[in-house]
């Protein structure tokens, strides 16, 4: 998900390697953290496009000559929606991800990035 809801602004492999390298992951860790963010990609590809196909129609709403604040609240809800799945599967991954680390790792992890997949934290 390429600097999309959840992901710090970067793309998973960034976040990957940045993560691999703090936390110190052995091969087979790294392995398995990549097939997640391979497998969510996979899983939320279809919805990110549809997330940016309406973004457009938003866009093209604002861009508008006169606003429709009810539209462009309708499109709003229909973008939250579409988003919903594919923060529910990040956390999944996160949840995944943590269940790979050691104590030690995981403690790193949290001072690294206090909530490491929410934006901003």
């Amino acid at each position: 998900m390429m600097g999309g809801p959840g992901m710090m602004g970067g793309s998973p492999g960034m976040m990957g390697m940045q993560m691999s390298a703090a936390l110190d992951l052995n091969d087979q860790q790294r392995a398995k953290i990549a097939r997640i963010f391979e497998d969510a990609r996979r899983k939320n590809w279809d919805a990110m496009g549809k997330v940016m196909d309406e973004s457009a129609t938003l866009r093209d709403l604002y861009n508008a000559p006169t606003h429709d604040s009810a539209a462009i609240g309708r499109q709003t809800v229909k973008i939250a929606e579409l988003r919903r799945p594919i923060i529910e599967a990040m956390v999944i991954a996160h949840d995944q991800i943590e269940a790979l680390l050691t104590t030690e790792q995981k403690d790193r992890l949290r001072s690294f990035h206090r909530g490491w997949m929410m934006p901003g934290e």
